[in-house]
């Protein structure tokens, strides 16, 4: 998604919060850092560790504005979608996906 709104130069914004447990651990982090240079509606925040809701508090300021879209291994995307939800964002606004094999 964030390949094709950079590619067809998309000016919808879009958040990445991008974690994992460290920069050896990050796929595709060096491609994210080259696409937010050139685009000026993708913003990449990377935490190595698990995201919590003090950071996504500091990253997105009206919780309930964007879409969430949350993927990753299945214990990681039940978490978040949880984390979400007790922060109050409408879960119709949620859309998740999960990695098989982790």
């Amino acid at each position: 998604m964030i390949r094709f709104a950079a590619e067809e130069k998309l000016a919808h914004p879009i958040i990445l919060l991008y974690s994992n447990r460290d920069e050896q651990s990050a796929p595709y982090l060096k491609e994210l850092k080259l696409i937010e240079e050139k685009n000026p509606y993708f913003q990449l925040k990377n935490k190595f560790g698990r995201v919590d809701a003090e950071f996504i508090k500091e990253v997105v300021k009206d919780l309930n504005e964007p879409l969430w879209y949350v993927t990753g291994p299945e214990p990681m995307v039940v978490a978040i979608k949880d984390l979400l939800f007790h922060l109050g964002i409408n879960q119709g606004k949620i859309y998740s996906e999960e990695f098989l094999g982790y």
